[in-house]
């Protein structure tokens, strides 16, 4: 039977490559900071219009709209315009899909998170151990 891993440099039996597991399923359109924000601005205040969104948001006018759009033609959020004073005022509001395609990146993270957590102690862990340490020398031998 042959081993898969590779001899490295001086002999040494070379660490298997890790895959991130999991990056794949996280969907680039909801990755981008500026439309995360978004739909998250729209998940947790519902609908908001576009000076609200901006400021929320703290991005310049061109790229906002540009976000917006990617996320409009995927159908992830929906334009509502309406007129009244001088300017039309566009809101928007999350849509079902959007809704699940942000839940579905959740997901994602939470399950690429667990790939890797293993490679970070858990600091809570290290502390508790450190206090049952230190309170048992500091018991009376008995």
């Amino acid at each position: 039977m042959r081993s898969s891993a590779k001899s490295a440099p001086g002999g040494r039996t070379a660490r298997p490559q890790w895959r991130p597991a999991g990056l794949g399923r996280l969907d680039r359109v909801v990755h981008a900071p500026a439309r995360l924000g978004a739909l998250t601005a729209l998940l947790v205040e519902g609908p908001l219009d576009y000076t609200a969104l901006r400021e929320r948001l703290g991005v310049p006018d061109g790229s906002l709209h540009l976000h917006l759009g990617k996320l409009e033609k995927r159908r992830l959020v929906a334009a509502v315009e309406t007129s009244g004073g001088r300017r039309p005022r566009t809101t928007y509001r999350l849509t079902a899909a959007g809704r699940k395609a942000l839940s579905d990146y959740l997901a994602a993270v939470r399950h690429w998170e667990g790939a890797v957590a293993q490679f970070f102690p858990d600091p809570r862990r290290g502390t508790a151990r450190r206090r049952r340490i230190n309170a048992r020398a500091s018991e009376p031998p008995g």
